[in-house]
């Protein structure tokens, strides 16, 4: 009896004891549940304070970097602003200096424009002066060819009948009118000469290759040494002290076979002659006249008549050989009348009259087949007709 009250008082005690811890424990967790909000309740207060300093540091942020935006804006629009004056004065500067372009390329086209207004023109004229003044020149400078081209052949012709020196041994008609028709063409070209300009010449190609043909004609009769000293050369020596005795003594040698030019210059300028408005060169009768004693033209004449007197082609070889150069040239000149200047061929013309006997026979004064006269002749012709094709206002030799 007495051990189940102790049984049962100590069950009591335990649940008292337990009641007790239990009511503890309840009075902790409130104790700690008031804590935990307190705790919260501050926390939530500095959350809600630290928030409120950061928008409000947001917001002075904000507001500076809004300040500074608007700052910058600012510089920008006054740099832009800047920049676009500064392009504004470039732009009216280039518009400036453009217009000053345009006005000085209108006025270089308008210049250009009066420049070639003026050439049109003046090339009209000039076409005229060719066409009214040099065009009739070269109708007789056809004709005139054709008597200079004869008259080396009546030479050779008169050779071969072996009655040559004595045709030429004074002065009469036979001599005469020898140089006259020798001579004709080349007056005809300082008529031409006189007439045009380089620049008049080039606006016809045909007319401006003919005239620098008959150029080479011209200059041939000048070219007595030269010729001498074609291969094989020839002894020539015609200005020795003693020429007037040692010219008779040895013709080939010391009689002069060539003129100056300022002889041959006096003799074609003295045979133009004015008909009304228009130039001519003096026909046979007219020259007869002016050389003649006491004539116009005897001055210049009579040397010009010395390097024929008495001539021969064996005892005067280096005029023997002018003469067939010469004669060669005129053959070509006439060949080439009419024909447009891209369609010449010099070295067929050349060959052609060289090759064919009925052409080249009427130059042959010598008998012995092997006498290579011509081929002697040959280049120098060649070189006379090339410089003619490329020599503009000049020429070499």
């Amino acid at each position: 009896m007495a051990g189940g009250a102790v049984s049962v008082l100590g069950a009591i005690g335990t649940a008292v004891i337990g009641l007790i811890k239990e009511r503890a424990l309840e009075r902790s967790k409130a104790d700690h549940q008031r804590a935990l909000e307190n705790l919260k309740n501050q926390l939530q207060g500095q959350l809600e304070g630290r928030k409120t300093e950061l928008q409000t540091g947001l917001e002075e942020r904000k507001s500076e970097l809004q300040t500074g935006l608007e700052v910058r804006k600012s510089e920008l629009q006054g740099g832009l602003e800047l920049r676009k004056s500064e392009l504004q004065v470039e732009l009216e500067a280039k518009k400036f200096d453009f217009q000053k372009e345009l006005e000085q390329f209108k006025a270089g086209i308008a210049d250009d424009l009066a420049a070639h207004n003026a050439r049109r023109a003046y090339e009209y004229d000039a076409r005229r002066r060719l066409y009214t003044q040099v065009e009739p020149l070269l109708f007789q400078l056809l004709e005139a060819s054709e008597g200079g081209f004869h008259a080396v052949t009546s030479l050779v012709r008169t050779q071969q009948r072996g009655n040559l020196p004595g045709r030429l041994d004074v002065e009469g008609y036979y001599l005469r009118s020898i140089i006259h028709r020798l001579f004709r063409p080349l007056a005809i070209f300082r008529l031409m000469q006189r007439t045009t300009t380089l620049v008049d010449l080039n606006l016809d190609p045909s007319i401006r290759l003919r005239h620098t043909v008959l150029k080479e004609c011209y200059l041939t009769f000048t070219d007595d040494f030269g010729i001498a000293e074609l291969d094989p050369a020839l002894r020539y020596n015609p200005n020795r002290a003693d020429w007037a005795t040692a010219r008779l003594q040895a013709p080939e040698e010391n009689w002069r076979q060539g003129l100056v030019i300022g002889l041959l210059d006096r003799l074609t300028d003295g045979m133009a002659v004015a008909r009304g408005a228009v130039q001519d060169v003096m026909n046979y009768g007219e020259f007869e006249t002016a050389t003649l004693e006491g004539g116009s033209l005897r001055s210049a004449y009579v040397p010009v008549q010395d390097i024929f007197l008495n001539f021969d082609f064996v005892h005067r070889p280096v005029l023997a050989r002018l003469l067939l150069v010469y004669a060669i040239l005129i053959h070509t000149l006439m060949s080439i009348y009419g024909r447009p200047s891209d369609q010449v061929d010099f070295s067929v013309i050349v060959t052609e009259l060289l090759n064919k006997a009925e052409n080249r026979e009427p130059l042959r004064w010598w008998n012995d087949p092997g006498t290579l006269h011509f081929d002697v002749v040959r280049p120098y012709v060649d070189r006379r007709l090339q410089q003619a094709t490329t020599q503009g206002a000049y020429v070499k030799f």
